[in-house]
């Protein structure tokens, strides 16, 4: 982004907190960037990395510093409603997924019936309309010198909505998860998630400095069209690269956000999961896949004073509760009148914006080969003889360490395909299997690996996970290695066609996979040129292993 906004540089941008001119006084502010003076910048960031730098230092407690993107029209709305002759070069057509009643011009009309004064406000200079102004929502970044998180809202609507009544979820109403949109949305805050020493002035991201933050938005299959399957972050300062901190709470493994993450944090914080609710990961990338609006912000919070990004929220709450814990501010700090009194000078800088292909904007860090673990048994129904096939060790993968660091998914076409050769997938040929056959029987496969998202897998519950009706859901990439030393691969997408299976299934090798540890090859074969991998579910009430069975 080149920019020169209140006096900043051509390549960075600075926010005041507080701007004062000859009508009065602004409190915050909020920036959209254009593609030309008709139209808003719609980025597309499936299968990419965004990158900026920043510098919070002169952010406190009860002030939140935003980077995000929204679902807005390209050009505000215009062509949409009648009323709207502005468009995107005057700014129009704002939403998020909190349904805001504060936008005073919404769909083409000023959202004056009803009009309500906040109380909340010092300034007395703004209130609440009829309307709500819905979309979906992804937070890169929310923060402060004391706290941050990155979180995706996932939205039931194409594009924006004006909404009226339950559907905008209103608190005060008691409709908060009756409405369109994940208010909640799923968040990773370092500080909530237990590492209180990870992030801010002095700690392992120092920020009485500026660094770089680092956002990757990997999909199942490492496409630009494939399903948003993880939300990957790094962090950049004096020259180190520094992996998002992993979260220390029992019962919520990793550094990144995933269903499976997700779902896990809902759970133990006693949150209503309203982003699965809502779709998860994957309607936030269906939103992503037609484009988002970039907003940048700085504003104060006159609901709840910022708390629920910085302290201790809820309030009535103990902290020693997971969960409630956000940040180290007081909880009586971030009062809107006191904030403007005492920090009127407060600004965040952001500047070198870039977007790319992942690993394109910065120096990731090379990932660590894991150690090859021991070959799976071979089974007892094969006597051994000259023709039976020998299981084979595990090929080191770009897979997470017991401290993850998430690496960048392959794209399908960077295995060379041989010819003639091929894998068939056959998921109907039992409910409680997945048949993949070797097409001709005559090649000889001498490993195969189901990988996810990139990362080498048996079953994990942040990636493949159960519903509740007992099918097994993700899409994932089946990875044959030929004798040759080609590989050959087959996508499968297992939506409600594989079933939970039994005891008396198969009896032979289990293969485990628990939190944070990744299962070896899968190489047990027979020699028609079939294998079955069955999926069993683990004993209800045990959510941390599955089992993949040869």
């Amino acid at each position: 982004i080149n920019a020169e906004y209140m006096g900043t540089s051509a390549s960075t941008l600075r926010l005041n907190f507080l701007t004062k001119h000859q009508y009065g006084t602004n409190i915050g502010s909020r920036l959209y960037l254009l593609q030309d003076d008709s139209s808003y910048k719609m980025f597309k960031l499936l299968n990419r990395e965004f990158t900026f730098d920043v510098d919070v230092s002169n952010v406190p407690c009860g002030i939140n510093t935003a980077l995000y993107f929204v679902e807005m029209d390209a050009d505000g709305g215009k062509s949409k409603f009648s009323g709207n002759q502005a468009g995107a070069k005057y700014g129009t057509g704002y939403c998020d997924a909190q349904c805001p009643h504060d936008i005073k011009f919404i769909a083409g009309e000023a959202n004056s019936e009803d009009w309500t004064l906040n109380e909340k406000d010092p300034g007395k200079n703004s209130g609440f309309g009829r309307y709500g102004s819905c979309c979906a929502e992804l937070d890169i970044w929310e923060a402060n010198r004391e706290a941050t998180a990155f979180t995706p809202h996932p939205c039931g609507i194409v594009g924006s909505k004006r909404c009226q009544g339950t559907e905008c979820g209103d608190n005060g109403a008691g409709e908060r998860y009756k409405g369109v949109c994940d208010k909640d949305g799923c968040d990773f805050n370092s500080f909530r998630f237990g590492d209180e020493g990870f992030y801010g002035p002095g700690k392992t991201v120092d920020t009485s400095k500026p660094f770089t933050v680092v956002t990757q938005f990997k999909t199942v299959d490492g496409t630009d069209t494939g399903a948003l399957s993880e939300i990957v972050r790094y962090y950049v300062q004096n020259g180190k690269v520094i992996a998002n901190s992993n979260s220390k709470l029992a019962g919520v493994n990793g550094n990144t956000i995933t269903d499976g993450f997700c779902k896990a944090s809902k759970s133990l914080f006693g949150d209503i999961n309203d982003f699965g609710n809502k779709g998860g990961l994957k309607t936030m990338g269906e939103a992503m896949s037609r484009g988002m609006v970039l907003v940048l912000s700085i504003w104060d919070d006159t609901d709840v004073n910022m708390l629920w990004l910085d302290s201790n929220f809820p309030t009535d709450k103990s902290p020693s509760i997971p969960g409630v814990k956000r940040g180290p501010c007081p909880v009586t700090s971030g009062v809107p009148s006191e904030v403007r009194a005492q920090y009127p000078g407060a600004y965040v800088t952001f500047g070198n914006i870039k977007v790319g292909t992942i690993g394109s904007t910065f120096q990731q860090p090379n990932p660590q080969p894991q150690p090859t673990p021991k070959p799976t048994p071979q089974p007892t129904q094969c006597p051994p003889c000259p023709s039976c096939p020998t299981p084979q060790p595990t090929q080191p993968t770009q897979a997470p360490q017991p401290t993850p660091k998430p690496t960048q998914a392959p794209q399908p076409t960077q295995a060379p395909q041989p010819s003639g050769a091929k894998l068939v997938v056959d998921p109907s040929s039992n409910p409680y299997w997945l048949a993949v056959k070797l097409d001709p029987s005559s090649a000889t496969l001498t490993s195969l690996v189901a990988k996810y998202g990139g990362t080498q897998v048996a079953l994990t519950n942040s990636g493949w996970a159960w519903t509740s009706g007992n099918h097994f859901e993700s899409a994932v990439v089946l990875v044959g290695t030929l004798s040759n030393g080609q590989t050959i691969t087959a996508n499968w997408n297992p939506t409600n066609s594989l079933k939970e299976g039994t005891d008396s299934a198969v009896s032979q090798s289990v293969l485990r996979q628990t939190p944070g540890f990744i299962v070896g090859a899968l190489t047990t074969l027979f020699a028609v040129g079939l294998v079955v991998l069955v999926v069993k579910k683990p004993a209800v009430g045990n959510d941390n292993y599955a089992e993949l069975r040869l």
